[in-house]
């Protein structure tokens, strides 16, 4: 009798979500595209279980290294579980490159690397700061706690994201990449910029 019961209070509860009677909130995952400097940039974003798009969240920006992909610092990093436990917004962005159309072989113009984004001398900077003011006013996120983090190539422009958008960013953590390098042996050294706002930094490198 019981499971009869229960059987149709489970089929009502099933038919309610279907029409959308019910609200029903769960993580969100999609691939965004961006046109900034003539060229159509893409990254994915996370929404974690607790969005409501009116309770401000925090977000983290979450860089991939040299040759990487956002797919991929997605899938190694762990950020949007914990987004989804912590209750922040993740956001991983895609560099760019010969095969930036397949997502492969990407990589950040950080001023003295790398490969072909600094080559064509790419503006990394401008991209994001036009990725945050749009994430800014599309989502609930706080603007008070964007932060940064990055890999390698990825540590790189994180750094100097800290360095140059201070006024948009509260705090970077690099992981594994200089602040600053040469783009030859014989040639000047470029460094990441000193803020010009307060800014909370964690540098994570190892041997």
């Amino acid at each position: 009798m019981w499971t009869i019961i229960w059987s149709k209070k489970l089929l009502l509860i099933v038919v309610l979500i279907g029409l959308g009677m019910i609200p029903v909130r769960a993580q969100q995952e999609a691939e965004y595209t961006l046109r900034y400097d003539g060229q159509l940039r893409s990254y994915i974003l996370h929404l974690p279980l607790q969005y409501d798009g009116e309770t401000l969240l925090p977000v983290v920006l979450v860089l991939h290294g040299g040759g990487g992909n956002g797919e991929q610092a997605d899938a190694m990093s762990g950020f949007a579980a914990k987004g989804d436990v912590e209750g922040f917004i993740t956001v991983f962005p895609n560099g760019s490159g010969r095969r930036a159309r397949q997502n492969a072989l990407l990589t950040w113009n950080a001023g003295f690397c790398c490969s072909l984004a600094r080559e064509n001398n790419v503006d990394d900077i401008g991209f994001f700061a036009t990725l945050i003011d749009d994430l800014l006013t599309t989502y609930a996120i706080d603007p008070d706690r964007v932060y940064v983090t990055g890999m390698s190539n990825g540590a790189m422009m994180t750094h100097f994201l800290g360095g140059q958008l201070s006024d948009r960013i509260a705090a970077i953590a690099p992981v594994a990449g200089a602040a600053g390098g040469q783009q030859t042996p014989d040639a000047d050294l470029i460094m990441a910029a000193m803020p010009d706002h307060p800014i909370n930094v964690l540098m994570i490198n190892a041997r």
